[in-house]
């Protein structure tokens, strides 16, 4: 038995990594900057106020394949997304909307193409180094 207050499972997506709320997504959507990869269109929105966690939405389309395909292509990205966490500076909003040759992408490629939109809007944490 776990003693209370502490997480079995520290590298979990949490609900606080989520964006949950439909007014949220729009603002990533309508103001945030877009970079298009070949398997992704990645949105991102720096709240330059904010301490928050990065946070994640999906979008994936029925034209990506069946549900099996389109909730594979979600677990991918959600866990790219995870694994970079730690490195994620706070206050990013970041939207992942796959396109239908994400079908066919590996998790190293998805990842690859996360880290690049990352990189790209210089979303990435300052390292202490």
């Amino acid at each position: 038995m776990t003693p209370p207050g502490s997480d079995r499972h520290p590298f979990r997506f949490r609900p606080e990594n989520r964006l949950r709320r439909k007014q949220d997504i729009e603002r990533a959507l309508r103001t945030g900057r877009r970079w298009t990869t070949s398997h992704l269109v990645v949105r991102l929105l720096h709240k330059t106020d904010s301490n928050e966690p990065p946070r994640l939405g999906l979008a994936i389309s029925r034209k990506v394949g069946n549900s099996v395909v389109r909730n594979r292509v979600r677990r991918r990205i959600r866990e790219a997304f995870r694994l970079s966490l730690p490195r994620i500076a706070p206050g990013w909003d970041l939207v992942v909307s796959a396109k239908p040759e994400a079908a066919a992408s590996t998790f190293q490629q998805l990842q690859a193409e996360l880290h690049e939109a990352l990189g790209r809007f210089h979303a990435w944490a300052v390292s202490s180094d």
